[in-house]
């Protein structure tokens, strides 16, 4: 009667797992990336997503700024620059003149003076027949006087409140067409600067929301590679 083999001695059939270089399973290693008993087949890849690009708003946020910080300033410069050479009356002339001196007032029947940084508490223009006409101060700044529907002629600057013989600059226009070209580059940088507010806060608004879309987008890859 022979000896039985120690249970589980290579090259028996009875042997319950496949040894080295012999048959088991014809043979075959696992599948490669395959680890019996484990279940895992390598690395999970996350599937590649195309993510919503955010350069339409931030392209927008850049307009918006130019707009509001270097387009509206020009605008107002060029504006009020070409709108008092060409909306003023052409016989505009900007003197020096003395208060107490006299000037001439064209055929406008309209004159401006500036005191600069002095101020006077009244001025009149008064024509060589001893008419006074009264000067009323602009926007309530009292170193700027204007009169209108003025004769055409030649008047006498006196301002109270201003020694005799002060300097003055004066004008042969109102000042309505002064401040207009100014107050016509104010409307259209206004309307400029806000216009590229309004721009900016769409190209805010649409970045925030291409990043919440990506954010979610690359959740969801994330769920999918790990289910």
């Amino acid at each position: 009667m022979s000896n039985p083999r120690p249970y589980g001695v290579p090259g028996e059939q009875g042997t319950p797992w496949p040894q080295y270089g012999q048959d088991g399973a014809n043979g075959a290693m696992p599948a490669q990336g395959a680890y019996p008993g484990t279940g895992y087949s390598g690395p999970a890849v996350m599937p590649t997503m195309k993510l919503p690009s955010r350069a339409p708003g931030t392209i927008m946020i850049v307009v918006g700024l130019l707009m509001m910080l270097i387009v509206a300033p020009v605008i107002f410069a060029v504006v009020a620059f070409s709108g008092l050479n060409t909306e003023t009356p052409e016989n505009v002339n900007a003197v020096s003149i003395t208060n107490g001196g006299t000037v001439e007032v064209g055929a406008n029947g309209q004159y401006t003076i500036l005191l600069g940084e002095a101020e006077a508490t009244s001025c009149t223009m008064t024509d060589t027949d001893g008419d006074v006409y009264d000067m009323h101060t602009f926007a309530g700044v009292n170193n700027y006087y204007t009169a209108t529907d003025l004769p055409a002629g030649t008047y006498r600057i006196d301002c109270e409140g201003l020694p005799a013989g002060a300097d003055i600059a004066g004008m042969d226009v109102s000042a309505g067409d002064i401040t207009k070209s100014s107050t016509n580059g104010l409307i259209w940088s206004t309307v400029v600067g806000v216009s590229g507010t309004i721009i900016m806060i769409i190209g805010i608004v649409l970045v925030v929301k291409a990043n919440g879309r990506r954010r979610e987008i690359q959740q969801q890859a994330m769920m999918s590679a790990i289910g």
